[in-house]
């Protein structure tokens, strides 16, 4: 985590020889750290972007949280997320990988991110490929309410480059995700930040709703169609702020008016030095 860290925010810290990384350094796939002047250009220019489309900006921690998503960090937050889901496997492995760090504050920041760029999406047909693993058996049989699908706990990455799902698709139990975005279900593109960017990835906030409209099967890979539904009680930074100094507001006024009735009961007139005190006391 320290490392990757050092990547996003202050590579120049960073003492060891090169950078971990999945491709070969020095191709065009193996990913590449921004200074500090590069991080602070490219916030601007999404800023803007956002500013353009009547949408509410980017903080910088929002900002360096959807970079860290996108490097080796998604397997942690994720793990943190899907152990929720009370599966011992999970639960065990997050353990092993995180210990009792669960990254809240990063994983809000991402949440917030992702929220926010997601007004910039233009609606697309989206890709996913995975392999490795079975799907439970609510994706291929219907509730009572004749749905089939699931709930990821997690961030849910897609990208707009079949190609790019046909490559995390290959291997055994093959299978590749195909949706649209719609008005609301839309996810945020990440490769402006994106410590690889040829990825093209859309990401999704946690909790989103996949429903399988139909299957078949392409080549040795399953296709699922799925139709997106966006967990719409996710809240930005700004508006968890907005509601805590709300909290804290009311509070006072409750503490003030407690204040001023107990002091009322011991002074008639309500004009005495008790009243007048506590009425000063929440002067502003």
């Amino acid at each position: 985590s320290e490392i990757e860290w050092k990547f996003v925010n202050d590579p120049a810290s960073y003492k060891g020889k090169k950078w971990p990384d999945r491709f070969k350094e020095g191709t065009k796939e193996a990913r590449k750290p921004r200074t500090q002047k590069e991080l602070e250009e490219a916030l601007k220019k999404k800023n803007k972007q956002l500013e353009e489309a009547n949408c509410t900006v980017l903080q910088w921690p929002e900002f360096i949280a959807g970079i860290l998503y996108t490097g080796p960090m998604y397997e942690k937050y994720n793990l943190v997320l899907r152990a929720e889901s009370g599966v011992p496997f999970l639960i065990s492995r997050r353990k092993a990988l995180c210990g009792s760090n669960k990254y809240p504050t990063t994983i809000h920041g991402i949440n917030s991110c992702v929220i926010k760029l997601s007004k910039l999406t233009r609606v697309n047909v989206l890709w996913r490929g995975s392999t490795g693993a079975k799907l439970p058996r609510s994706f291929f049989e219907e509730d009572k309410f004749g749905l089939k699908g699931g709930i990821e706990y997690g961030f849910t990455s897609m990208t707009t480059e079949q190609d790019q799902a046909r490559h995390y698709a290959k291997g055994k139990a093959s299978t590749l995700f195909r949706s649209r975005m719609g008005m609301v279900n839309r996810g945020a593109e990440m490769q402006d930040l994106s410590q690889y960017p040829f990825e093209a990835e859309i990401l999704f906030p946690p909790l989103l709703g996949m429903e399988i409209v139909d299957t078949s099967v392409e080549g040795s890979s399953l296709l699922l169609n799925t139709s997106l539904s966006l967990n719409l009680m996710s809240e930005t930074l700004d508006q968890v702020e907005t509601k805590r100094f709300k909290l804290l507001q009311d509070t006072a006024l409750n503490m003030e008016m407690e204040i001023l009735r107990a002091c009322m009961e011991t002074d008639a007139t309500n004009h005495g030095p008790a009243a007048r005190f506590a009425r000063s006391a929440f002067d502003t």
